[in-house]
């Protein structure tokens, strides 16, 4: 599979200020950090696993999971495993 082309800030920035030119509203960024965590999720969603949780809980958000299913994975999940 080919990688995607990813969005870049500046991108976002310019289309921001065509959509305030058109729109109105406010210039500028509130937060440059919380812009850049949100382009960057994508790309780590695609080169990253997701953590066993959040697949777990899809599952059972989409019925494919059964509560016997959750409850013995939370068991295995919160038992301490001690190397010794």
């Amino acid at each position: 599979m080919s990688q995607p082309i990813w969005v870049l800030p500046t991108v976002v920035l310019q289309v921001h200020q065509l959509l305030i030119d058109e729109h109105g509203g406010t210039q500028g960024l509130r937060d440059q950090g919380l812009l850049d965590s949100a382009l960057a999720r994508p790309e780590h969603s695609l080169n990253a696993p997701e953590p066993e949780a959040v697949t777990i809980f899809e599952q059972l958000a989409a019925g494919h999971l059964t509560e016997s299913s959750l409850a013995q994975w939370f068991e295995h999940s919160s038992t301490p495993h001690f190397p010794y």
